[in-house]
């Protein structure tokens, strides 16, 4: 396969991404002037653009995705204005005229390096040539289910032809850019792929349309750099600035085709197609094979750009192992569904969208895969999505409010996945789990943080003893949580109405359990059931 001229990041420098930004931009000042001064005059302008854009590179997403990719080099020119060019500035300025994609930045580039040529400084050998660049042609080697494309796009200079290898994942709304290579010998590049696409039915290899290209890629970067902590190899920071300069090279982008909505009776259509195909013809009619229909339908129309019928090993990946748990609640009868679902769906959906039997066996196969991971995928809380753990374990009902009300109830009891106590970080705890919960709530109570961690503070702060507060919250909302008595959340919802906060409301009922837990706790009484009741039934009234 093609080989990377990408510059290696070495160990420490991959490592630097504890303060990427701050990382990012002294490396790009300080590593400048001692790599150009490396270089020669007379070197391939190739190999200097290659360096230049590595540069460019180290500021990408440095602070997140929408923030400025190109601080370093901002930094770089304005120390050259302020009258301190160090040594490869020139020949920087040179290249990041024609790479960055910032015209203000550019033309500032432009600027300095014509004040440094005015004042003597020597120009390299390979900027006259620079320019010199021309476009040859463009071939995409494809899956035919459609996972990614990888597009090869060939540049000759002074009689020597490169070509940018890009890797574009089509599992992402639009497809997203993944990976660079820059290749030396275009003509191996292409006898590999012509080879490999003989060999394996599932790639096909295609001269392709630059326009065409030109669209799908500079929308692909596009899409690369709206997401965060994008996967992306270690090639394509140092490499992405090239690309998007070679692309301005091709003709220019085709017209950007709009997805129109897939409408509800489109997607009817759909499933009422496959529940009478011979494909579905073994399997257990009723609501929950037609829900789990509706689902795949409904995940290749919203997240798959409209293809409703591509089957593919990415996409059913997906689906199963992240679509699926983090945004569906499936019952019982619909998880088994799914087992027999799947491969039906892959062989009727695969047979429309024209895949070879050896094509559909390899999707098959890898749909059983992610099938047999299914289960364990799903039950883990690190997967579920918030909505699914505030109401996982609730009993079904016939009543269509009770999931509605349950949510409003436990979201109500507690509304956080993540707190932080101290100087320890919980990102993302269950609400689901009592022991979490407890975390959860005592995150709620940062005055007391420091004298729970504390063992020498014994009894009140600021007349609160810490440890029976967090105990009262935690029984009022463990109630909540549970329904347990159903008077608690009745009488919370008749406090809410009168604009009373949270907080004030969890009080308020935890008075009346500080009176029971008193009880228990000086003169070993048993809690009054009734009596408490009693007093929830009053509040709010």
């Amino acid at each position: 396969m093609p080989k990377s001229r990408g510059r290696k990041k070495t160990k420490q420098q991959r490592q630097s991404h504890g303060n990427p930004a701050a990382a990012g931009r002294s490396n790009a000042v300080r590593g400048l002037p001692y790599e150009f001064s490396l270089s020669s005059s007379d070197q391939d302008p190739l190999d200097a653009e290659t360096l230049a854009s590595a540069v460019c590179g180290a500021g990408w997403q440095a602070d997140g995705p929408g923030t400025d990719d190109y601080a370093g080099v901002r930094d770089l020119l304005a120390n050259a204005q302020r009258g301190m060019p160090k040594a490869g500035t020139l020949e920087f300025a040179i290249l990041a005229a024609r790479m960055v994609p910032d015209h203000a930045l550019a033309d500032q580039a432009r600027a300095i390096a014509a004040d440094l040529i005015a004042r003597g400084t020597r120009e390299p050998k390979w900027s006259a040539v620079l320019d010199d660049l021309t476009f040859r042609e463009c071939w995409t080697m494809r899956e035919v289910y459609g996972d990614s494309a990888s597009v090869l796009c060939s540049f000759e200079r002074a009689g020597r032809v490169h070509a940018l290898s890009i890797l574009v994942d089509l599992n992402h709304p639009g497809g997203w850019a993944h990976d660079i290579l820059l290749v030396d010998d275009v003509v191996q590049a292409l006898a590999m792929m012509r080879e490999e696409a003989a060999r394996d039915e599932a790639m096909v290899l295609e001269q392709s349309d630059p326009a065409e290209v030109r669209r799908l890629l500079e929308d692909a970067f596009e899409a690369t750099d709206r997401t965060w902590t994008a996967d992306v190899s270690e090639e394509f920071e140092d490499l992405r600035s090239l690309a998007l300069s070679r692309l301005k090279v091709l003709p220019d982008p085709a017209p950007r085709v709009e997805r129109a909505e897939v409408d509800e009776e489109t997607r009817d259509r759909v499933v009422r197609a496959f529940l009478a195909s011979p494909e579905a013809a073994e399997l257990p009619a009723g609501q929950d094979l037609e829900h789990c229909v509706r689902l795949i339908v409904q995940y290749g129309a919203d997240y798959d750009d409209g293809k409703m019928l591509r089957v593919s090993p990415a996409k059913l990946d997906i689906f199963l192992l992240g679509w699926l748990p983090r945004k569906v609640m499936l019952s019982a009868e619909e998880r088994a569904v799914l087992p027999l679902l799947v491969p039906a769906w892959i062989k009727w959906a695969g047979s429309r969208e024209g895949l070879s039997p050896v094509v559909l066996e390899e999707v098959l196969k890898a749909g059983r895969e992610s099938l047999g991971h299914f289960d364990e995928v799903y039950d883990d809380a690190a997967n579920m999505s918030p909505g699914r753990l505030l109401i996982e374990g609730l009993e079904p009902t016939e009543n269509a409010d009770a999931p509605q009300d349950a949510l409003d109830r436990r979201t109500f009891a507690m509304p956080y996945f993540g707190t932080r106590i101290g100087g320890e970080d919980y990102p993302r705890l269950n609400p689901n789990d009592p022991d979490e919960r407890s975390i959860l709530i005592e995150g709620e109570h940062p005055e007391y943080h420091d004298a729970l961690n504390d063992p020498a503070v014994v009894g009140e702060v600021d007349g609160v003893n810490p440890h029976l507060h967090l105990a009262m919250h935690e029984v009022v909302t463990n109630q909540l949580w549970n329904d347990d008595p159903p008077e608690v959340w009745q009488a919370a919802r008749r406090l809410q109405a009168q604009g009373h906060d949270r907080h004030d409301i969890l009080h308020a009922i935890g008075e009346l359990v500080a009176r029971q837990l008193h009880g228990v706790l000086t003169n070993h009484q048993p809690v009054d059931l009734d009596q408490y009741r009693a007093g929830l039934d009053k509040l709010g009234r």
